[in-house]
This record gives C-alpha cells, structure tokens and sequence, in this order.
C-alpha cells in the first residue's frame, strides 16, 4: 500500500483514475497475467505522480521475474525475494 493523500485527493479525478488502473494491474499480477499486468502497469505509470516511480519500478521488475519464472498455479500472490539487495 502507498498512501497519497487525504479524502480530497482521494475523491479527484485524476486520484479515481489513478486508482482504477493500479487496481486494474494489481488484479493482472495476482492472477498470473503477465501480459495484462504489463499493460496495466503502463497505463498506471501515465496516470500516477511521478512520487510512484519507483513503486512501479518495483512491480515491473517482479513482472519480468514471474514472467520467466512463474510462481506455482496456487500463489497467494505475496513476493520472495531470492536475493538481498534494492
């Protein structure tokens, strides 16, 4: 979770927007489309403030990692990292 904000930002459009497509990857990711959460992702990086970068960097290199590697068929969705390190 990252917070932005109060209610008011929360009720902006530009926030709902924001949040419909970050909702819109997380969804993708946890069901293992890698593609779709790829996509999401994109559209979610023009939408967030620039302060969410590195969040979405994040996600964008456990992407690339699950897409080579996939998780088991029955993945709660929670990241192992295999190494120390940013």
């Amino acid at each position: 979770y990252t917070g932005l904000g109060d209610e008011r930002v929360a009720q902006s459009n530009s926030f709902v927007a924001l949040k419909g497509r970050h909702d819109a990857m997380l969804a993708a990711y946890r069901a293992q489309d890698w593609a779709g959460a790829r996509q999401a992702l994109a559209a979610a990086r023009e939408a967030a403030p620039e302060l969410l970068g590195k969040f979405y960097d994040m996600y964008e290199t456990r992407i690339g990692e699950y897409s080579t590697n996939p998780p088991p068929a029955d993945w709660d969705g929670v990241y192992v990292a295999m190494t120390k390190g940013g």
